[in-house]
């Protein structure tokens, strides 16, 4: 399973689109999934980086990550 961050911005929906036709499992993080817009095969969960207790729980199961965090100081990156 692969867990999506951004996945409803320009570059995490590519990424998603990229990753439905394959044949792994994707898990989109969004905090408003109810407005998210992405495919079918695409789970969506409501979840914010920037609040860890949420993230924790959304991990269960992943396999990898595609991690888009615009907000990264460069410094860190």
């Amino acid at each position: 399973m692969v867990l999506v961050t951004g996945a409803i911005g320009h570059i995490g929906r590519h990424m998603v689109s990229n990753l439905v036709p394959t044949s792994a499992a994707v898990l989109a993080l969004s905090r408003n999934p109810e407005s998210a817009g992405l495919p079918r095969a695409v789970e969506v969960l409501r979840g914010d980086l920037s609040n860890p207790e949420v993230l924790e729980e959304c991990l269960d199961g992943i396999e990898k990550i595609f991690l888009l965090w615009p907000g990264l100081p460069s410094y860190l990156a």
